[in-house]
């Protein structure tokens, strides 16, 4: 999901095909991930979180990553933890310290991954957007603290 949100929110080379494929990515893949983590013999889930994979992969190439990438490849390499994970942390402190000025394509996602974030200003979908992408990332079994890394 990284992929695809940094993707709709990039400055650079941001593009009606990279946006497209990143709401389908982010759509699809908070729909399934629950069930293919907790039910890992549920192929149809497990078929979509590929599919959503795939469509985050390729809106990534059409629009790059940023600074959630830029935090998380030092601690992933530093600490041996995996990509995902790295990047599951940096997520919402970077969300967090770009809001101000990023809250009206994050109030786009919001629908996207959480569908019943459908009211209030852009700014109070972001928020909600934020704390259920937290949520999310506990439910699922991350720590969210750096702390956890000895960080």
């Amino acid at each position: 999901m990284v992929h695809a949100i940094e993707a709709y929110t990039s400055l650079y080379q941001k593009n009606s095909l990279s946006d497209t494929l990143s709401r389908e990515a982010v759509t699809i893949l908070s729909k399934n991930i629950h069930e293919a983590t907790f039910n890992g013999q549920n192929a149809e889930a497990r078929g979509q979180m590929l599919l959503g994979s795939l469509y985050a992969g390729m809106s990534f190439a059409n629009s790059p990553v940023g600074a959630v990438h830029g935090l998380a490849y030092p601690i992933a390499g530093h600490f041996h933890v995996s990509h995902g994970f790295s990047n599951t942390l940096m997520l919402p402190p970077v969300l967090k310290y770009t809001a101000k000025d990023a809250h009206h394509m994050y109030a786009e996602l919001a629908p996207c991954m959480f569908p019943e974030i459908t009211t209030g200003t852009t700014e109070e979908k972001t928020a909600k957007w934020i704390e259920g992408i937290e949520r999310m990332a506990v439910e699922l079994g991350v720590n969210p603290k750096l702390s956890a890394l000895g960080i």
